[in-house]
C-alpha cells in the first residue's frame, strides 16, 4: 500500500524489567471505502503489528479492528481530509526492538509503518525514566487513579500529571504557535521511604548537528506523591522561536541529595 502513516512508541514501566508501550499513529486514510449499514457509513480498518527483537523472534503482538460509523457522507468527507489517529497500549520486556504496523480494511493494504524501540532494564530499586510522550494539547482530568500502583489497574494507562492530561502524538510534528507538551515518569524505590529524594529536571532543545536551541530547569518536587516511587512530570516543550526543522528533546533527571541521574531524549519536528 502506498498510504501516508507515522508512530511514536514512547514506553513507561509497568513493574521491573516490563514497559508498558503507548503506541500512537496517524493514518491516512482519505481512501478507505465506506458502505451503508443499519442507517449509518460505515466501515472497518484492520491493523496488525508485531515488535521484533535483535534476534529476530517475536517478542510481542496484536491485532485489532477499529469500526468507524458516519451518520452522512458529508461527515464521511470530513473524515477522510483529516489524519487519523489511533492508539493502543501492549506491554514488552526490556530489550530493543522493531515494532512494525501493517493497515488496510477488509482485503485492501493501505500501508505499513515500523519503528525501533530500545528499554532499558530496570530493577525496580535504582533511579529511571520512562520514555518521553509529546502532545499538542491538554485537558485538565479527575486524577482519582494517580497515586495506585499502574501494575494493579486494568485497561488503558492514562497520562496524567497533576490532573492534566496529554494524548501522546502520532507524529511528533507540531505547528507554531501552537503549545507542545511533554509527559514522562521519574521511578526510584527512594521515593517510598520516610524521607524521600526531590529531583530536578535539566531539558535541552537540540537541533541536527547537536547544538543546543533551548535550555531550562524544572523542579520536580510538586509532582511527587507521599510514598508513591512514580513521578508523572508534565512539561511545556518551548517550541515557539524554534525555526522550522527537527530537533531532539533531551530530558536529564538528577536525585538529591547525590549525583544519580539519567537521561531520555525524543525527536520531533516543527513545522
Amino acid at each position: 500500500g502506498n498510504a501516508a502513516a507515522s508512530m511514536e512508541l514512547p514506553y513507561f514501566y509497568s513493574s521491573p524489567g516490563i514497559a508498558l508501550v503507548d503506541l500512537a499513529m496517524e493514518l491516512d486514510l482519505a481512501s478507505l471505502k465506506f458502505a451503508k449499514l443499519n442507517g449509518k457509513q460505515h466501515a472497518d480498518v484492520d491493523l496488525v503489528a508485531l515488535a521484533y527483537g535483535t534476534d529476530g523472534e517475536v517478542a510481542g503482538r496484536f491485532s485489532d479492528t477499529v469500526p468507524l460509523d458516519f451518520e452522512t457522507a458529508q461527515e464521511v468527507e470530513a473524515f477522510r481530509k483529516q489524519p487519523y489517529r489511533y492508539e493502543r497500549q501492549f506491554r514488552l520486556p526490556s530489550g530493543r526492538y522493531n515494532v512494525r504496523l501493517a493497515f488496510g480494511s477488509g482485503d485492501r493494504n493501505f500501508g505499513k509503518v515500523e519503528a525501533p524501540i530500545a528499554i532499558d532494564a530496570w530493577d525496580g530499586q535504582r533511579l529511571a525514566l520512562s520514555g518521553i510522550a509529546l502532545a499538542s494539547d491538554a485537558r485538565k482530568v479527575s486524577d482519582l487513579t494517580s497515586d495506585l500502583d499502574p501494575s494493579l489497574l486494568e485497561g488503558h494507562k492514562q497520562l496524567i500529571a497533576k490532573s492534566v492530561e496529554i494524548s501522546g502524538s502520532g507524529s511528533n510534528r507540531f505547528r507554531r504557535p501552537a503549545p507542545c507538551f511533554g509527559y514522562l515518569e521519574i521511578y526510584d524505590s527512594l521515593l517510598a521511604g520516610s524521607v524521600p529524594p526531590t529531583f530536578g529536571l535539566e531539558i535541552r532543545i537540540l537541533d541536527r548537528t547537536g547544538a543546543q536551541k533551548e535550555a531550562g530547569t524544572l523542579n520536580a518536587a510538586d509532582y511527587i506523591r507521599p510514598g508513591n516511587p512514580v513521578v508523572p512530570v508534565r512539561l511545556n516543550v518551548p517550541i515557539a522561536s524554534l525555526p522550522p526543522g527537527p530537533y531532539v528533546l533531551e530530558v536529564k533527571a538528577l536525585r538529591s541529595p547525590g549525583n544519580d541521574s539519567v537521561v531520555r531524549t525524543v525527536e520531533f519536528s516543527v513545522e
